[in-house]
């Protein structure tokens, strides 16, 4: 069903900004982990519906890269499937700027979420076996 998925991107929030551009650094088990920098205000989740992501297939600033994993024309729509980190990203795109863009299978692109909602989260949440949610 277009429309029915929402990408959820781990990051870690800094003041008024989230971090998405990374997975969540992982602790090292040998040694202490690192103070959070000044402003850090812990682990958030991000979510992001697949029609508020702009996709290019250039750097842009402040887009995330990922890599085209798969395409689906769908009507007027074209739904690209994209890794990042150990995420998959999901975007929908119009035949036209889908076109424009010429994506293929294993080209990397550039991500900028629009109209992101992010929630804070307990680091129990996320914790092994938590949902995040």
């Amino acid at each position: 069903m277009i429309g029915s998925v929402i990408n959820v991107f781990h990051s870690r929030l800094h003041g008024a900004w989230a971090d998405v551009s990374r997975e969540p650094p992982e602790a090292d088990e040998a040694t202490e982990p690192a103070q959070p920098p000044s402003g850090d205000r812990g682990r958030a989740l991000a979510f992001v519906r697949p029609h508020d992501i702009h996709i290019e297939s250039a750097p842009i600033a402040g887009g995330i890269e990922a890599t085209v994993q798969d395409l689906h024309t769908i009507g007027p729509l074209v739904r690209v499937e994209l890794a990042h980190a150990s995420e998959l990203v999901e975007v929908e795109l119009t035949r036209e700027r889908a076109d424009a863009l010429r994506l293929q299978k294993g080209q990397r692109a550039w991500l900028k979420p629009r109209q992101v909602k992010v929630f804070q989260v307990p680091d129990e949440a996320l914790e092994e076996g938590g949902s995040g949610i």
